[in-house]
């Protein structure tokens, strides 16, 4: 009887280690998850809490979804940036996920990507950044007195030009006043990297812009030419140029091309553009520098057809 009981017991407990060997040790654990995949922080102070199924998680990644600068990985558990333009941070506070905006001044909303993960899975959360205010141009400086030059330093461009294969009955020729000539200018960071001063120079903003007087020479000042801020190479129709040439003279009734030209210097100068913070109504201002095809010159040349 003994022996019967003694193997009924050895049988369940073979049964029972059978039983534990063919379960899969994965259900006894709790897959890792979030309450949301996307989130939206609109205000400066804006912090969102996001649940997640698991303690056993950790922050393995966060990172701009475009090209802002990306946050530093500070300690475990906290990401985070703080520039003039942008501050915010990803924590771990418990068992939650805590996203917060403390101050975002780009013109468009920014995206930042976080991923959690422990050693069974991960997921990730896909976080909008609202802008929390805004920064003005109030005005801009330069220093006309003394600048100087960028490659190819300086060149010619042909303005106008036109053709009589059958030649000019008259020795002499004079072109129409012009309404403006056509150059291209850019503002760059006077230091590489100053995030706010990109920010600004890329406003869009309208501004003065110097420009060469009536006469051959280098006399820079603000007449009235007006352009957006931009970092990119950016047309400009200048109204104020240099005097237009008077009649010269040519070879009558000789095939000839008559040429209209332009000599242009290429200018940098230093300039500070001066902001207001809208939210806070802080004033401040970022220095730069401006590149533009300045034209010193105009006269007329010719050459047989």
């Amino acid at each position: 009887m003994k022996y019967e009981i003694r193997l009924s017991l050895l049988s369940s407990l073979l049964c029972a280690l059978l039983v534990l060997q063919s379960c899969n040790s994965g259900v006894f654990i709790r897959p890792l998850e979030i309450d949301t995949h996307e989130i939206v922080l609109d205000g400066a102070g804006t912090h969102v809490r996001v649940p997640v199924s698991t303690d056993d998680w950790n922050i393995k990644g966060v990172f701009s979804l475009g090209s802002e600068p990306q946050p530093e990985y500070v300690s475990p558990g906290l990401y985070s940036i703080d520039t003039a333009v942008r501050s915010y941070s990803v924590s771990r506070d418990g068992a939650d996920l805590v996203v917060s905006l403390n101050r975002y001044l780009g013109a468009e909303p920014t995206r930042i990507g976080i991923v959690v993960a422990n050693e069974y899975g991960s997921a990730s959360l896909e976080a909008t950044l609202m802008p929390t205010g805004s920064v003005e141009v109030t005005g801009i400086d330069y220093t006309l007195d003394s600048w100087s030059g960028y490659k190819p330093f300086s060149f010619t461009e042909t303005i106008l030009e036109v053709h009589y294969p059958h030649g000019l009955g008259s020795p002499s020729y004079e072109f129409a006043p012009l309404s403006g000539v056509v150059s291209v200018y850019r503002f760059v960071p006077h230091v590489s990297g100053d995030e706010m001063a990109k920010l600004v120079l890329s406003s869009g903003a309208v501004v003065p812009l110097p420009s060469s007087g009536p006469t051959i020479g280098w006399d820079w000042q603000l007449r009235g030419e007006e352009g957006a801020l931009s970092t990119s190479w950016t047309p400009l129709v200048f109204s104020n140029f240099p005097a237009m040439p008077g009649a010269f003279d040519v070879p009558a009734g000789e095939p000839v091309a008559l040429k209209l030209q332009c000599d242009f210097e290429c200018c940098v100068f230093s300039c500070r553009v001066h902001t207001l913070n809208t939210s806070t109504g802080e004033e401040s201002a970022v220095d730069a520098l401006l590149y533009i095809e300045m034209p010193v010159k105009l006269y007329c040349t010719h050459e047989p057809l």
